[in-house]
């Protein structure tokens, strides 16, 4: 017997396979069959899916609520740090308070020593400060142009002498007042004499108050300048003898018509002066006509 139907057979494993004598009930009873397990098994594969998802969401969650915790805890922990700090910096200054309370009042002498060591470093302090300041005006006034001529140094001088201890200078002005009604003869004691250029720098002598540079350029330029003041001196006076000279020759001849020996000499020195001349330009011009001069040969001027 053949089993007839007008359904499409969508797969082999949806129908039971043919046998022979079989009963289309059967058939229909086995085709449920398999489709109610093929549910069954999409059920268990959504199931294993749904499941699977679950578990990927706790395991996200406990991870998202994991880092929440460790945010809570570090901002927490963070907190409690600043707290614990503000509080032990309170006690700490609440201790201090205390114990500055306790000290005034109890060891008033700690307090006046605080006081004298805050004085002493204030006057330290102020001390290095006026130091640093006159160091400062003193390079000022040395580096200052308007005290040098060059390097000749126009500025102040300063002078000082040693100063000896009180009691020393009481002596002194004892000795002074005893000696002034009965001696003829004062001995004076020895005092040091001090130099100096910005009455901050003091030395034993003028000279070294200069660098080493400094006073061998302030010599050279002394010396050069005193050689030039005798020269201009020297000039001026023969400047002033010639024209003394000339007004009595010129006096002279206008009262004799006759030349004098200082008329003379200036007659004759301007007639060597154009006889130069014109041997200086006769020399040139046959210096240049020769070509080059051997410097081995020797001439004879006067031919």
């Amino acid at each position: 017997m053949y089993i007839k139907t007008t359904k499409p057979i969508q797969s082999i494993k949806t129908i039971m396979e043919w046998k022979r004598g079989a009963n289309i009930n059967d058939v229909k009873e086995q085709q449920h069959r398999n489709n109610k397990n093929k549910d069954i098994d999409n059920d268990r594969i959504i199931d294993n899916n749904n499941r699977r998802d679950n578990r990927d969401n706790r395991r996200d969650n406990r991870n998202y609520n994991r880092n929440n915790n460790n945010n809570r805890n570090n901002y927490n922990r963070d907190d409690n740090r600043e707290i614990n700090r503000i509080r032990r910096d309170a006690e700490l200054k609440r201790e201090e308070a205390k114990n500055k309370e306790f000290n005034e009042s109890n060891f008033p002498e700690l307090l006046k020593n605080k006081i004298k060591v805050a004085q002493e470093m204030k006057s330290e302090y102020l001390e290095k400060i006026k130091k640093t300041q006159e160091v400062d005006k003193g390079n000022n006034i040395l580096r200052d142009p308007n005290n040098w001529r060059g390097h000749v140094w126009i500025g102040p001088k300063c002078v000082k002498m040693e100063k000896f201890s009180t009691e020393k200078e009481q002596q002194i002005k004892e000795y002074m007042n005893v000696a002034s009604k009965n001696a003829r003869t004062i001995i004076l004691p020895f005092r040091k004499t001090y130099y100096s250029r910005n009455n901050i720098d003091w030395y034993e002598s003028w000279e070294k108050t200069f660098t080493e540079s400094e006073l061998i350029n302030m010599n050279n330029q002394l010396e050069r300048e005193e050689h030039e003041d005798l020269n201009k001196r020297m000039n001026e006076g023969l400047e002033r003898l010639y024209q003394k000279r000339k007004a009595e020759s010129d006096q002279h001849f206008y009262e004799t018509g006759e030349l004098d020996e200082f008329a003379i000499a200036e007659k004759e020195h301007e007639e060597y002066e154009k006889w130069l001349e014109e041997f200086e330009k006769q020399f040139q011009e046959g210096y240049e006509d020769a070509g080059e001069i051997s410097p081995d040969e020797d001439y004879d001027t006067d031919n």
